[in-house]
């Protein structure tokens, strides 16, 4: 499966294949291990936004994209319903998500060898 994540109205913003049983972290650069979560919006102000340096994963599982809240301080919304912590939610396309203070828009695309997989 293919997925566009846009922020701010910027339709490229993150763009990546996903895979069962890939997870993609959503969250900022960690500057004491030096590591950066797949989508990383540190250069949008993640910090000032409240989002947090893993604050939820995307996952490809049954055919569908779920997103899970990894107990984040400010939380991680669906279209405005929260996401409680470590309870998956499905996603579909056209969905908001907001991670603290930032909302992000999805857009999937399915693909014939992302199919077989699963």
């Amino acid at each position: 499966m293919k997925i566009e994540i846009a922020l701010n109205g910027d339709r490229k913003a993150f763009i990546s294949d996903i895979h069962a049983p890939d997870k993609l972290v959503i969250g900022r650069f960690d500057p004491d291990t030096g590591v950066a979560p797949a989508i990383d919006l540190g250069p949008h102000k993640a910090l000032e936004h409240g989002v947090s340096r893993n604050h939820a994963a995307l996952s490809y599982r049954h055919n569908m994209v779920q997103i899970t809240d990894l107990g984040s301080h400010n939380g991680t919304y669906v279209n405005e319903l929260q996401v409680f912590p470590s309870q998956p939610r499905r996603l579909k396309d056209g969905d908001m998500i907001r991670v603290g203070f930032l909302t992000l828009t999805i857009q999937m695309t399915h693909s014939p060898q992302t199919e077989s997989l699963t």
